[in-house]
């Protein structure tokens, strides 16, 4: 059918092109929404190029002849300009340094003005303050928990939480017990004084099932710390496929932007939900200050964030003085007490190793790039130096199950299993908010036991 304006959901003419039939065109536009809209020689509207067709993308219109040259490059002339930061991500998931939300460039700098978290807390405050009916999805990271605290206040807008990346978490994991400790850090994070109207562990469908209901608000604002997997999830929602570097062509890459960069996204993106008028705005997300990722390359990212399924869990024994080192970037003395249990949980390429407390600084200068990575490159090491300690004194819950979690914000976390009291200290760069919380997956020590093999310290798990 022919369209008054270039979009699909613009009025119709009332008039139609038939199978077969030959036309021209006087202007070509490539609208958002990734389709080309054709402006008709003989004044009747607009065409456009492909569209669901009994749920398949079709394509509706081709060039013939010897225009087909022409088309290409009228088509390629329509394309919007991309700047050199989108492009780095989308193409090679790279971008200079200065282009990074809070890492390098000077505060001076415009550019550099709005890559800072004040910056992006500012964006989601002037963006909510109007909005008075409208529906938060807050995505909260399972392996790095965050929310947005602008939330707090905006008491009228009903709240709902998407637990994401559980797909990294082990298949047997509860989903009730989840939501419940989802809940629990969401009031921990003082989200209690607004009104969560449901957490959603489970993915896609409840979420989909939601926005297809009728009597909703027509907007939905996804909110999130930075990394959360907003613009992943909005990607799935929406079946569209990712921007960024993969197996997908280009052309038909017309969702969202996803890298590993904290704060790809800087600006809200709107998006429909399907043919409904329902609208999907997708927030930049809140950079999380104490986080590791702000001190991390972009090499080094790709190798500290879960990327796939069966993410590292292992289960190390650990007596008065060992240490277990995180890479060369963070490690967790045992300081004092009866013999525990640590279980890692973390990036499947990050490398651990166990020593002695005394010999972890020097284990870690002479190893750093190689046997202990993260960060790839040694030179970056003394860059991350001085490690601050702190110290947590624990009580166990036995054997049976953990009784915290010592989280690394932007790395993951440890588990600590055993009975009777101990002490153990963190170490971790300057400015890296190490906490304690209520343990996430406190069951998984007895599943997890390590082997050690040849040098000690270095371990087989399953054969590997």
């Amino acid at each position: 059918d022919i369209r008054k304006g270039p979009d699909v959901n613009a009025e119709r003419t009332g008039e139609s092109l038939t199978f077969g039939q030959q036309f021209q065109i006087d202007e070509i536009y490539q609208s958002p929404d990734t389709r080309n809209y054709f402006r008709l020689s003989d004044g009747r509207g607009w065409v456009f190029d492909r569209s669901v067709v009994k749920g398949a993308m079709t394509q509706l219109v081709a060039p013939i002849g010897d225009d087909f040259s022409k088309f290409k490059k009228a088509a390629k002339e329509a394309r919007p300009s991309v700047c050199m930061r989108c492009w780095g991500l989308w193409h090679y998931n790279d971008c200079d340094d200065v282009l990074r939300p809070a890492y390098g460039g000077s505060a001076s700098s415009t550019s550099a003005a709005e890559l800072t978290a004040e910056a992006f807390e500012a964006l989601l405050s002037d963006t909510l303050r109007p909005v008075q009916e409208a529906t938060i999805f807050a995505v909260v990271d399972v392996f790095d928990f965050g929310l947005a605290k602008e939330l707090v206040r905006k008491p009228q807008i009903r709240v709902r939480i998407i637990a994401n990346k559980i797909d990294l978490l082990p298949k047997d994991t509860s989903m009730p017990r989840l939501k419940g400790w989802v809940a629990r850090e969401a009031q921990l994070a003082g989200l209690d004084k607004i009104k969560i109207m449901d957490v959603f562990p489970e993915g896609l469908k409840p979420v989909s099932a939601l926005l297809e209901t009728k009597g909703i608000p027509e907007e939905h604002y996804v909110v999130g710390a930075a990394n959360a997997g907003k613009s992943s999830f909005l990607n799935r929602l929406t079946l569209r496929k990712r921007r960024g570097v993969g197996r997908v062509l280009s052309e038909d890459q017309s969702g969202f932007v996803v890298s590993v960069l904290p704060g790809t996204t800087l600006r809200p993106i709107a998006m429909k939900f399907q043919q409904t008028n329902t609208k999907l705005i997708d927030m930049p997300g809140l950079l999380v200050p104490g986080s590791l990722a702000e001190r991390m390359t972009l090499e080094d990212l790709k190798e500290i964030i879960p990327q796939k399924k069966g993410s590292i869990r292992l289960t190390f024994h650990m007596d008065e003085g060992r240490t277990l080192l995180l890479g060369a970037l963070a490690r967790l003395d045992f300081v004092s007490g009866r013999p525990f249990q640590f279980t890692v949980f973390v990036s499947e390429k990050l490398k651990i190793h166990r020593t002695r407390i005394e010999k972890a600084s020097r284990v870690c200068r002479e190893w750093v790039g190689d046997k202990l990575t993260p960060p790839m490159d040694e030179r970056r090491y003394p860059d991350l130096l001085p490690w601050k300690p702190t110290r947590f004194e624990l009580t166990g819950c036995g054997w049976d199950e953990s009784c915290v979690d010592v989280v690394f914000p932007g790395l993951g976390w440890v588990a600590i299993t055993g009975c009777g009291d101990c002490v153990v200290e963190a170490h971790a760069p300057e400015g890296v908010e190490i906490s304690i919380r209520e343990p996430l997956m406190p069951y998984e020590a007895k599943w997890t036991g390590v082997k050690y093999r040849g040098f000690p310290g270095w371990y087989k798990i399953k054969g590997r």
